[in-house]
């Protein structure tokens, strides 16, 4: 059996979480706009993980520099598949539970 923390992560590509529009709030997104990115993400995660194609996602800040990250930005690797149905852990990483 693999082990999901033996396998390497992918890069998938950088997201800006603003521009996916999943949720259709404009007055909650004014208000709570952090919040509902959180949501965007995780649906993102979720949809990534509903191909079959990935264990584990895994987002990260998009850094700008040394000592800044891109607000709502993120960069996204994932585990290759390998496991049977999603799961999204509280950290904000998405996997799928081990056989």
């Amino acid at each position: 059996m693999n082990d999901i923390s033996d396998r390497t992560d992918q890069f998938l590509g950088t997201v800006d979480v603003r521009q996916l529009q999943e949720y259709r709030w404009p007055i909650v997104r004014v208000f709570s706009s952090e919040f509902v990115d959180r949501l965007e993400l995780r649906r993102h995660q979720q949809r990534l993980l509903e191909t079959g194609q990935w264990d584990a996602i895994r987002s990260v800040p998009h850094r700008v520099d040394a000592r800044r990250a891109a607000r709502g930005v993120f960069d996204m690797y994932g585990v290759p598949t390998g496991g049977n149905g999603p799961r999204i852990d509280r950290g904000g990483a998405a996997s799928l539970p081990r056989a």
